[in-house]
């Protein structure tokens, strides 16, 4: 039978782009974050594991029999663990402890009852087998597999709604909505029997959790880019919940208004961007919050890292008001600001235009980064920035070749003397106009009459 595994391939790239992006983007590394983490990675494992099912049996032979049937019984007692291992790896709330102890204890039981039942399979052909002409055939048992996931599905759904109690209805929905999509493509697998949806419904069902789980827009600052108020309440009550030490720092602004009012606001939100950027400089702490319009809030883990940071905010802050007010900037308030200046050799030479990295760090906040440096071109002025960066490269290795071939210095030298001539012939021909205006002459051209005694 020919199968189609198109569903399954697309589950895996589904899966690994959202473990890609989940993993590179901002976050705390607080209980949901784990959650979320466990829940993405675990589920990444249990659809490859399909996928190298579903491959073993389409490459069965006769002669393999034994392998094969060897192989699947591992990949399914995988499918059979996986769901409990990520039932247990998700915490629930206080309120539901001693239920859920009893829950897991009936789990366990039916895990490895499920788990047994698997192995007997090598036997009993129950569960799967193949026929005399090399078709894999499922068992009376095999439906048993899929109750046994959409159970734990519904199972792992309702103990992570339970555990967040900031969950909205319109969130709700969207896990209701993944369990009736996971639900139709086990029905639809089960009906054909050769289209394997189930995987790419819960890669889907990823996305939805994803959405409801970790969106970045549910608890980024879209101006400023820092946590928002709601998810420092959170992160403050996972503290309190767990006995975890911590301690704030709180950065209040002053005359927010009035620089909005004179400036406009567009000249206020970059005042605030670039304050954010450098309270997590000068804490070296990601969890910066933006409690409110004009507060920030900074949560260290340890008394030594809030003293540290607390020292070097107040530091850069004293050097700011000592020099609130000036009209010439002089070396010695570059020297209190500045901590060094690192100048690049150039990425490219024997071209005119090329692009030399400067670095400064400034002191106690580090290495400052331009916001305009820090924003993605658009396609086409990246199209644009890849056409000059071909041109460069070609100029740059032929700039290699004329300098291996000795051309280059000949060159240079000519240049040099071009230049030097170019230069003389200027410098004399202002000569000329200085001695015509009588504002230059000679030595030799003065006639002096020579006078003997002291000059007077």
């Amino acid at each position: 039978m020919n199968y189609n595994i198109n569903f399954q391939v697309a589950a895996v790239i589904i899966t690994a782009l959202l473990l890609y992006h989940f993993l590179t983007q901002k976050k705390l590394h607080n209980a949901n974050v784990k959650t979320f983490t466990y829940i993405l990675v675990l589920s990444g494992l249990y659809i490859l594991s399909d996928l190298l099912g579903t491959l073993t049996i389409m490459n069965y032979t006769v002669e393999d029999e034994g392998t094969v049937m060897g192989i699947l019984t591992g990949i399914y007692l995988l499918d059979i663990v996986i769901p409990y291992i990520l039932y247990s790896c998700i915490p629930d709330s206080r309120e539901n402890e001693k239920k859920s102890g009893a829950l897991s204890v009936i789990c366990a039981g039916i895990t490895v009852a499920m788990m047994i039942a698997v192995l007997g399979n090598l036997g009993s052909g129950g569960f799967f087998c193949f026929d005399s002409n090399g078709v894999f055939q499922k068992g009376t048992g095999y439906v048993f597999l899929y109750l046994y996931a959409l159970v734990y599905i519904v199972l792992i759904m309702l103990r992570m709604i339970r555990s967040r109690e900031d969950y909205t209805p319109e969130k709700m929905s969207i896990a209701g909505e993944f369990l009736v999509i996971e639900g139709v493509c086990i029905g639809v697998e089960l009906y054909t029997g050769y289209i394997f949806l189930s995987d790419f419904g819960l890669a889907l069902g990823l996305i939805f959790l994803y959405l409801m789980m970790n969106n970045p827009g549910d608890y980024i600052d879209s101006t400023t880019g820092a946590f928002d108020k709601r998810d420092f309440d959170n992160w403050i009550q996972e503290k309190f919940t767990k006995g975890i030490e911590f301690h704030v720092i709180a950065v209040e602004l002053f005359m927010l208004k009035q620089i909005n009012k004179v400036y406009g606001s567009s000249t206020g939100d970059l005042l605030l961007v670039q304050i954010a950027r450098e309270l997590q400089n000068i804490t070296g702490s990601v969890q910066v919050f933006r409690t409110t319009g004009n507060c920030f809030v900074i949560i260290t883990d340890s008394l030594t890292e809030y003293e540290k940071s607390r020292n070097s905010a107040g530091k850069f802050i004293a050097l700011i008001d000592k020099y609130e007010k000036f009209e010439e900037l002089t070396p010695a308030m570059v020297n209190e600001f500045v901590d060094k200046v690192l100048v690049h050799e150039r990425d490219r030479k024997g071209s005119i235009q090329t692009t030399q990295e400067i670095e400064i760090y400034f002191n106690f906040v580090g290495r400052y980064v331009p916001p305009a440096m820090m924003t993605e071109p658009t396609a086409e002025e990246q199209a644009e920035i890849d056409r000059i960066n071909r041109i460069k490269d070609r100029r740059h290795q032929q700039y290699l070749r004329r300098k291996e071939s000795g051309w280059q210095r000949k060159y240079e030298e000519r240049v040099k003397n071009e230049k030097r001539a170019k230069m003389q012939a200027m410098k004399e021909e202002i000569r000329r106009q200085d001695r015509e205006n009588g504002v230059y002459a000679t030595a030799g051209s003065l006639a002096l009459e020579p006078t003997i005694g002291m000059p007077e």
